[in-house]
C-alpha cells in the first residue's frame, strides 16, 4: 500500500490576515485621530479650493491639486472633513504597495508595511488636509509599477507606469517631476511610447481643468511661474533662499530615506 500523500500545510495565518488587518487597524486609528482644525496655510488653500476651485486666487495655491479637489468634491460631507478623510483612508493603498515592493526585494512585506503605518510623518499627514499622504500613496503605486515593468517589461506595463504617474500628478503635481527619472528607468527605451501615452491623460485631465478654473492655459502657467519662480527679481532673497531649502529637503529625503530603507529590507529575512 503506497504511503499517504504528505498534507498540504496549513497557509500561515499571519500572511494571511497580517496585512489586512494592518490596513483596518491604520485606517480606524486615522479616523479616529482626524485633525479638528487646519493644520497650516497649505492645509486651509486646499480646503477653500474644495469649495472654490481657482489656482490663480491661491485656492488652492499653484499648480492647483486638481485630482485631489476632484476626489474631495465627491464626499458627501464638508471640504476639510473630506480632505481628512481623503488622507486617511489613502493608507491603504500605501501599505498595500509597500507590501508589495517589499516581497518583490525579498523582505518581510508585513514589517515594511508596519514601519510605514507606524511612522510618525505618516501618520502626521494621514489626518490632516495635505495632500502628502495622497501624493505618497501613488509615489509608492509608481514605484511599484516600475518594478514590475522592469521585471517583465512590456508596453502593457509600460502603460501602466505612465498611468500611476500622471494620476500621482494629479494629485500632488510636484511629484510628477521627482519621480519622473525612476519611471523613465523603470520603461527603458523601448517602453518610452506607451508610457508617454498612459502619463498624457490623466495630466493633460488636470492641467486642463485647472486652466479652465484659471481663465486660461497662459493665466494658469503665469500663475505657476509666479509661485515656484526662484529666480525673479521681486522675490526677496530670504523667499528664494526658503524655496530652494525646501527642493533640497525634498531631495535629501527622497534619496536619502529610500536608499536607507532598501538597504534595511534587504537585510529583513523573506518569507
Amino acid at each position: 500500500m503506497p504511503d499517504a500523500l504528505p498534507a498540504t500545510p496549513e497557509p500561515d495565518a499571519r500572511r494571511v490576515w497580517g496585512l489586512p488587518l494592518l490596513v483596518v487597524a491604520a485606517v480606524a486609528l486615522r479616523l479616529g485621530t482626524l485633525a479638528q482644525s487646519p493644520f497650516d496655510i497649505d492645509a486651509a488653500l486646499l480646503t477653500a479650493g474644495v469649495r472654490h476651485f481657482d489656482p490663480t486666487a491661491m485656492q488652492p495655491h499653484p499648480p492647483g491639486y486638481a485630482g485631489l479637489i476632484g476626489l474631495a468634491r465627491l464626499l458627501p460631507v464638508e471640504p476639510a472633513l473630506a480632505l481628512r478623510l481623503l488622507s486617511a483612508l489613502s493608507v491603504a493603498p500605501l501599505l498595500v504597495f509597500t507590501a508589495a515592493i517589499a516581497r518583490r526585494v525579498g523582505a518581510e512585506p508585513l514589517t515594511a508595511a508596519a514601519l510605514v503605518a507606524m511612522s510618525p510623518v505618516t501618520w502626521l499627514y494621514g489626518v490632516t488636509e495635505n495632500a502628502y499622504a495622497l501624493g505618497a500613496a501613488g509615489a509608492v503605486w509608481t514605484a511599484w509599477s516600475c518594478q514590475r515593468a522592469q521585471e517583465k517589461p512590456s508596453h502593457e506595463r509600460a502603460a501602466w507606469v505612465g498611468l500611476a504617474l500622471g494620476v500621482t500628478g494629479a494629485l500632488r503635481p510636484s511629484l510628477l517631476v521627482f519621480l519622473a527619472p525612476m519611471a523613465c528607468w523603470g520603461v527603458g527605451l523601448r517602453g518610452l511610447p506607451a508610457f508617454t501615452v498612459g502619463v498624457a491623460l490623466p495630466t493633460v485631465s488636470w492641467i486642463a481643468a485647472s486652466a479652465a478654473a484659471s481663465g486660461g492655459l497662459l493665466v494658469f502657467l503665469g500663475a505657476v511661474v509666479d509661485q515656484f519662480g526662484v529666480a525673479r527679481s521681486f522675490r526677496p532673497e530670504h523667499w528664494r533662499l526658503h524655496q530652494l531649502h525646501q527642493l533640497g529637503v525634498y531631495l535629501i529625503q527622497c534619496l536619502g530615506g529610500g536608499a536607507l530603507l532598501l538597504l534595511w529590507l534587504r537585510r529583513v529575512p523573506g518569507p
